[in-house]
């Protein structure tokens, strides 16, 4: 590793430091960094240059004699911003939720809504007002109920979105990257940030939204698990015209792809996420599944707290990790 590698290497600690840390005093980014004091104003410089980081109020010292003060530094967390569109079920209703993410994951600005239809004119719409609230915003994240493979929706449960080659449209008309992710998958990620043994565990989630067939995100020690073209996980395809989903076979559909999902994945544990499902309708396909499969090959199986809060965790993460990959931050 040469002198420039090291600096590289050196830099992202203490860019990590300041962003973990929000504000701090050279001193106290020496200590978390580990780096010397002079070290640390060497690097400042760097980052106070490119604008990732800059001088703000210098704060009293406590215990120092009058209060010295001491110049902090800050992260400027909102240099750069990301806008987030991402939908769900909620009430039985489609939800869609525009939000604009800065570095260090904060959610700044919110919009929720409900709209009638979900076409590419109405999400265009949407992400167009919101960038020219925000013009720092250099990426758009979509999370939809679906899967984008050779560039076009093919797997997607609305039907004015199907077939189109919808992050290259959205992208050529807002002239911004755009990037898609499947919403099961970003709420398994969003779990398994939360998960103490999610690194040593397979973890299946399972979303079966009213009035939908199911999709599934596995996670495999730790990391997202979609196949070779984004389509692993998509459980639901199987359902066609001649098998049509009915919100009374949902006890005999889960106990099955329960069944399934074991006999694929052998996981640790499975998450059901369905809105309003309840600990006795658990516990009934549960019993279920037992007629078929030995009750020391069940996982650990439980119903997710809320969809939406790991759905959102695991865009956020996903998003930051966009963010600060970009052109090198």
């Amino acid at each position: 590793m040469d002198k420039k590698d090291i600096r590289r290497a050196n830099l992202q600690i203490l860019r990590q430091a300041l962003m973990d840390l929000g504000q701090a005093t050279k001193p106290q980014l020496a200590e978390a960094a580990d780096f010397s004091v002079v070290t640390v104003n060497a690097l400042l410089k760097d980052l106070v240059k490119t604008g990732e980081a800059e001088a703000v109020e210098a704060a009293a010292v406590p215990g120092e004699a009058g209060g010295r003060p001491a110049q902090q530094f800050a992260y400027c967390r909102n240099r750069k911003l990301l806008l987030l569109l991402y939908m769900f079920e909620e009430q039985g209703r489609d939800k869609l939720v525009l939000a604009v993410e800065n570095l260090l994951g904060e959610i700044i600005w919110q919009k929720d809504m409900f709209p009638n239809e979900i076409t590419e004119a109405v999400l265009l719409t949407e992400l167009q007002a919101a960038l020219e609230e925000f013009p720092k915003v250099s990426q758009v994240l979509l999370g939809m109920p679906g899967v984008e493979a050779a560039g076009r929706m093919l797997v997607i449960d609305y039907p004015q979105l199907r077939d189109l080659t919808l992050t290259f449209d959205l992208s050529k008309k807002l002239g911004l990257p755009v990037y898609f992710c499947n919403d099961i998958n970003a709420a398994v990620s969003g779990y398994g940030r939360t998960c103490e043994k999610a690194g040593q565990e397979t973890i299946v989630g399972l979303y079966w939204p009213h009035g939908y067939p199911p999709g599934a995100g596995i996670l495999l020690n730790g990391r997202l698990y979609t196949g070779r073209d984004g389509i692993a996980g998509e459980v639901g395809c199987r359902f066609s015209a001649v098998e049509s989903y009915r919100e009374e076979n949902f006890p005999r559909l889960a106990a099955a792809e329960i069944i399934r999902q074991v006999r694929y994945w052998n996981p640790h544990r499975l998450i059901i996420y369905r809105e309003g499902m309840t600990e006795d309708e658990l516990a009934g396909i549960l019993s279920a599944c037992q007629e078929e499969l030995p009750q020391a090959l069940l996982p650990q199986v439980e119903i997710g707290v809320s969809f939406a809060q790991d759905y959102v965790q695991g865009l956020q993460q996903i998003g930051r990790e966009l963010l600060c990959n970009e052109g090198g931050r």
